[in-house]
């Protein structure tokens, strides 16, 4: 099941903040240095009505000097997932 990968790769990869910077408000971030995976993330989370970009990081990782992709996702999409999706 694609929801129960993307929650173990969340727990992982994952993190929820709040951006005081341009953009206000929640954010939830995956961070990974395998692309088809952070698409993978990207694809399941467009399958289910969420809009999630993705970055590659002009810095690669610190720790496996490995080049790095975030995906993040802001506003009340951010919202929805923090406070009912992550229920599942």
């Amino acid at each position: 099941n694609n929801l129960k990968w993307l929650g173990g790769f969340f727990d992982g990869e994952g993190s929820c903040s709040f951006c005081s910077g341009k953009t206000k408000g929640p954010m939830v971030f995956i961070v990974g240095t395998n692309p088809v995976a952070i698409q993978r993330c990207q694809s399941i989370f467009r399958n289910n009505g969420i809009v999630a970009g993705i970055s590659e990081r002009s810095q690669p990782s610190k720790s496996s000097k490995k080049k790095r992709w975030d995906m993040y996702i802001y506003g009340d999409d951010a919202i929805n997932l923090i406070t009912v999706e992550v229920k599942l």
